[in-house]
């Protein structure tokens, strides 16, 4: 039976109010227990010893145990005291008390919970693990596959050994440069080609070299070895597009200069005005089987005109007629020895790579000097010339692998060629008409040995993760949609999350697509060597390889930002994810503003310093030198700054250009940035706070707490059998079914919130008192030394203009007139310092305070006895007198 006593509950009544410099705690069994904290300090001390005393007294309930207590006492006893079932008192221990609620969001927030769609932080860190596996596979893959190191090395050599790229080719800028680049050494302290080198210098002498470095004579097998253990491929390809005459702008000059060339339209002559390779539609050429490839069970097509198609053949005969230049009259005379070595290259050959020519290694040294030597001599490149490149492969036996060169020269209507300068931006090396250097490591035999086939294995086991998480995002797609709830399902992943994924998922798609096709062409297109012709397949392979390097960029830059999504369930980890979230909008703001200026001064750069400064002589270049300058800063004021100093240009201009960009961005809108990250940081560190709070813990869990929770539980699990046989899965949902089962306690949000507004009021009031009696006792602040007259203590002490009126008659004997007491309150009231009302404040809050806690009181002691008479009643209905 209960041992609830209904006790006299009169001397509530007469509870003396507390100070109000004493705090109310109000404990969280509600009324009852919030008026049982305002007794008396000696009933306070007493209540721990009450339960200790509770615990022996006898199974009966006598009153023997309890004689000693006062009434305060036992209505404490009797409102503390928990009903217990039968046997209590004969050692039987109590049954331990399960917080529903908490447990089930506690096994929710690790298991997860199906219902929210919260995937919990086990499967969190599952997730997390499956997917940094699959990015590490992707990774790895990419890096074998591309050979990073090995093309490197390779960069190096041809880039600043063989081409001299940062003092030889940057040194073509005319026609004839171009040719002493070819069979000219460079001097670099001239800065100039050495023409007494010529024609057995420049970079086809280091291809076609055919002496040793102590003179002896190269192998006719040796031929074509760059630097020992480089072999040239077949020879070198030199092709150049030439573009056509055009009229003039209108002008008064047109008679002083009447040609001008087009620069984007180019001179051929191919079979049905058809562009380069594109015959599908073209009756004219006939495509024919010349050989059958075993591998790839395709057949190789070779081009040759149907002369039959009599008018597309003669309108070819036309173009290739219109497409010959030079000097035609020697070019066509049979009896030149050099005819047959330069001819073809003065005219468009469809089937010759158009305008060309070709240095066969089989040819020997001396004939492909001479045709270099030929085609300076007869004007080869001309007023029509836009573009020259020079192409060559070579293959490294040491590391298995063949490299595709393609150095390409842009000729402008300038009169000098876009030279290659080491210092430019990457804007303007990139940029149309500007010399670039192409150097691209091929793997023309992807899987010959162990190590390629486990790098198969690895491509395989990547290919089947990219279809897993495919099928995996498709089907959730569809499920969601069935239920009609995908929109929901958009917004609790976050829609740029989706999308990203949709993204990554067609990066990989796309790597895998060019991957295969990559291995298909090389596959069914081997290369046979020796061979006296230019092989297309390099350069296909390198343009491909090119494209996959781009969507491999993209690929691995969306694989990095998906790792936020899986930080989303650990609270640390998405820190980052909450900060950029509370962050975003000020970003998108700041941008736009940073954007406005950024283009600005863009085009102010532009604008004054355009003319006579490679950076700024482009709006893009003006554009990126200004990003960089933000990080970096890029330029300055001089000596030398790329062509030429901003100083040296406009002094004045120059320097207000620096200073004002440098004040606004670097000074001003730099830390703007920096302060908008730093709210973000702190809203997203009290949000965690927040959230840890609200699940009853102190801080958010880390990733070492979680790793240390899941390694107890699999301890657990695996060295306690029971756990075999009852799973928290079990335990959830048998706690769910109670917690449908057991009725929800009663929840006054009313008078809790009175409650509340009382507990603030008295807050108030007791932390005016203290910051008074602060002030009161504080040391530093003595009463009574020199600069402490404004102490509150002194507001005590005072006086009035009365007491003002009848003293100054005892000291001053002129005035016989009576002091008018108006009079002097109208001459000294902006003179005299009154007295601050604290006190009286004080006195008010208090009264206040008292009649707020006299109601709470009364309020709380109509709860007790309405409660006291339930009681007594159920006691009734059970046969039990109540005392």
């Amino acid at each position: 039976a209960p041992r609830r006593v209904a006790g006299n509950i009169e001397w509530a009544a007469s509870l003396k109010a507390p100070e109000p410099s004493q705090k109310m705690p109000v404990a969280r069994g509600g009324a009852a227990k919030a008026m049982l904290n305002a007794r008396t300090p000696e009933a306070g001390k007493s209540s721990k010893a009450i339960g200790s005393r509770n615990n022996r007294s006898d199974s009966g309930g006598s009153e023997k145990g309890f004689a000693h207590l006062n009434e305060v006492q036992k209505m404490e006893l009797d409102l503390e005291c928990v009903p217990t079932g039968p046997g209590e008192e004969e050692g039987i221990k109590e049954p331990v008390k399960i917080n529903l609620k908490r447990t089930i969001s506690a096994l929710h927030r690790w298991n997860g919970n199906l219902k929210t769609g919260d995937q919990g932080t086990e499967r969190g860190y599952y997730a997390l693990g499956f997917y940094a596996l699959f990015f590490a596979i992707f990774t790895y893959v990419v890096i074998v596959q591309l050979q990073v190191e090995n093309q490197y090395k390779v960069d190096t050599v041809v880039r600043h050994t063989l081409l001299g790229q940062d003092e030889a080719l940057a040194a073509v800028t005319t026609h004839g440069d171009f040719f002493d680049y070819l069979l000219s050494d460079f001097d670099g302290d001239t800065g100039s080609f050495d023409g007494d080198s010529w024609p057995n210098g420049g970079i086809l002498g280091v291809l076609f070299n055919d002496e040793l470095y102590n003179g002896w004579a190269v192998l006719p097998a040796d031929l074509g070895m760059l630097y020992q253990y480089n072999k040239l491929i077949g020879g070198v390809l030199i092709t150049q597009k030439r573009g056509k005459e055009e009229a003039c702008k209108p002008s008064a000059y047109k008679l002083f200069y009447n040609k001008c060339y087009d620069k984007t339209n180019f001179m051929h002559a191919e079979p049905c005005g058809a562009k380069p390779g594109a015959y599908a539609n073209c009756k004219l050429v006939n495509q024919s089987t010349t050989r059958a490839n075993k591998q790839c069970a395709e057949k190789d097509k070779a081009l040759e005109l149907d002369t039959s198609q009599t008018q597309e053949y003669e309108q070819y005969l036309q173009d290739v007629e219109a497409s010959k230049f030079g000097d035609r009259q020697s070019l066509e005379d049979p009896t030149l020895p050099f005819r047959n070595l330069v001819k073809d290259s003065f005219e468009y050959r469809y089937d010759n790579f158009g305008y060309s020519t070709w240095l066969s290694l089989a040819d020997g040294t001396e004939t492909n000097r001479e045709k270099i030597v030929k085609l300076k001599e007869k004007m080869w490149l001309d007023l029509y010339t836009r573009e020259v490149s020079v192409k060559f492969i070579f293959y490294n036996g040491n590391v298995g692998t063949f490299s595709y060169v393609d150095i390409a020269f842009g000729f402008n209507t300038y009169g000098m060629y876009n030279s290659f300068d080491p210092g430019a931006s990457s804007v303007q090396k990139r940029g149309k008409g500007g010399t670039r250097v192409s150097i691209g490591t091929l793997n023309m035999e992807p899987y010959m040995t162990n190590e390629d086939f486990n790098r198969l294995a690895l491509e395989l086991v990547f290919m089947i993760f990219v279809f897993y998480y495919i099928l995996s995002f498709i089907l959730e797609i569809v499920t969601h949609a069935a239920r009609g709830d995908l929109t929901a399902w958009v917004n609790t992943n976050g829609l740029m999350y989706v999308l990203m994924d949709c993204a990554n998922f067609g990066c990989h798609i796309a790597f895998i697509y060019m991957r295969i096709n990559i291995v298909h062409k090389t596959i069914c297109n081997p290369v046979h060597v020796p061979t006296p012709n230019y092989n297309l397949i390099f350069e296909e392979v390198s343009e491909m390889t090119r494209l996959q390097l781009s969507i491999n960029f993209w690929s691995v830059l969306f694989g990095i930002l998906r790792f936020f999504k899986y930080y989303q369930f650990q609270p640390r980890l998405q820190i980052v994810n909450k900060t950029l979230a509370a962050a975003t909008i000020h970003i998108f703001h700041f941008m736009v503003l940073f954007g406005i200026i950024h283009v600005t001064f863009s085009i102010i750069g532009y604008l004054n310093f355009g003319p006579q400064n490679r950076d700024f002589s482009t709006l893009m270049n003006s554009m990126q030198v200004m990003g960089e300058g933000v990080l970096g800063g890029s330029f300055d004021l001089g000596p030398v700054f790329g062509n030429g100093s901003l100083s040296y240009i406009d002094a004045v201009m120059g320097n207000f250009f620096f200073h004002i960009w440098a004040f606004l961005v670097q000074m001003i809108l730099l830390n703007i940035f920096v302060a908008i990250l730093m709210d973000g940081y702190a809203e997203a560190q009290e949000e965690g706070a927040n959230a840890a709070t609200r699940n009853g813990k102190e801080d958010p869990d880390s990733v070492t707490s979680d790793i240390a929770k899941f390694l107890g539980l699999f301890t657990n699990k695996a060295m306690n059998p029971k756990t075999w046989k009852y799973d928290t899965n079990m335990l959830l949902v048998a706690l769910e079914r109670l917690d449908e089962k057991i009725p929800t306690p009663h929840y006054d949000a009313e008078k809790l919130e009175k409650e509340l507004d009382d507990l603030r009021v008295e807050q108030e009031v007791n932390l005016a008192r203290i910051e008074y009696l602060e002030k009161m006792v504080d040391p530093e602040n003595n009463m009574f030394v020199t600069h402490a007259a404004f102490h509150p203590f002194w507001n005590n002490k005072f006086c009035t203009f009365q007491d003002i009126a009848d003293e100054i008659p005892l000291f001053n004997k002129s005035l016989t007139d009576k002091i008018n007491v108006d009079d002097l309150i109208a001459a000294y009231q902006n003179t005299v310092e009154e007295v601050e009302e604290v006190e009286e404040e004080g006195k008010n809050d208090e009264e206040h305070a008292n009649k707020d806690r006299a109601q709470m009181l009364e309020r709380f002691l109509k709860e007790i006895m309405e409660e006291n008479s339930k009681i007594r009643t159920e006691l009734r209905e059970n046969g039990i007198e109540p005392l």
